[in-house]
């Protein structure tokens, strides 16, 4: 049987306090998500080939991206034609 996992507040306060970052680290780095928006503005790119370029699963752009959401899977070709 597991014992329940048991998060001590203060320890997590003060580790804010300290300036460091709690919980798992983003799968994307800020320039990658910039890369990302840039790629879907071309109406030859789709998600998942966005997805596979930059190692993460479509779920993870489609979080990080609100184009993404927005675009749908075939992001912006439907819109160009």
């Amino acid at each position: 049987m597991r014992t329940p996992l048991i998060i001590d507040t203060p320890t997590c306060d003060a580790a804010r306090a300290r300036g460091q970052r709690l919980g798992r680290p983003p799968a994307l780095t800020p320039e990658q998500v910039r890369h990302a928006r840039d790629l879907l503005t071309q109406p030859d790119n789709t998600v998942a080939s966005i997805a596979r370029l930059l190692g993460v699963s479509r779920s993870t752009l489609y979080s990080t991206c609100r184009s993404c959401r927005r675009a749908g899977p075939r992001c912006r070709r439907a819109e160009t034609g």
